[in-house]
């Protein structure tokens, strides 16, 4: 399927809650019991968005998927791990746009400085366990019955993946919007077009 990758922009809000709202309604995936609306996925989008790469997959001129990192934890200690989510709309599943929406974020939290990105993924949930396995994350912990949600308990499992080198006196990583627009766009390319 052929997609094309870029930032999202606030206007982009309310096509990223409708593609939201069945993961809540009807999955365990998010622990959310509430989908948000467009206002709040706009807060969300611009809360993150100024340090964190926030993607979205056009496909035909509508949305049909989006990515996102923010925050592992707001410590100062923390700053060099991300985590990502990934959220495509239900029609355009197991197509392979999965794996590219989320390898695209990977590679720019790497160029930003950060050293590890981390995924939460409700388990089982098979899909998700070998979309982080084939790009290159490891199991680091289980955690059985994280979750109440639709009438059972739910376990999480943490995926980690290493970005970078952990070294003595690491920089700060750098707010999205300070890469370089070149690489950016060649890594939209790199990730987006294709038949």
């Amino acid at each position: 399927m052929r997609i094309k990758l870029r930032f999202a922009t606030e206007q982009d809000a309310g096509a990223c809650a409708a593609i939201y709202r069945p993961y809540v309604e009807k999955t365990s995936v998010t622990f959310e019991y509430d989908p948000p609306g467009r206002e709040e996925m706009a807060r969300r989008m611009a809360a993150y968005g100024t340090q964190f790469p926030w993607i979205v997959a056009e496909s035909g001129g509508q949305l049909v998927g989006y990515a996102y990192a923010c925050a592992h934890h707001e410590r100062a200690a923390y700053q060099w791990n991300a985590d990502l989510a990934v959220y495509l709309r239900e029609d355009i599943r197991a197509k392979g746009i999965g794996r590219r929406l989320y390898g695209c974020p990977l590679e720019l939290l790497a160029m930003q400085g950060y050293c590890r990105a981390i995924g939460v993924v409700t388990c089982p949930n098979p899909a998700s366990e070998a979309l982080h396995k084939a790009l290159g994350f490891s199991t680091v912990a289980v955690w059985p019955h994280a979750g109440y949600k639709l009438g059972e308990w739910h376990g999480v499992q943490w995926f980690t993946k290493e970005l970078a080198p952990f070294t003595d006196h690491p920089r700060p990583p750098v707010p999205v919007a300070q890469l370089d627009p070149q690489k950016v766009r060649a890594l939209f390319e790199q990730y987006g077009e294709r038949d």
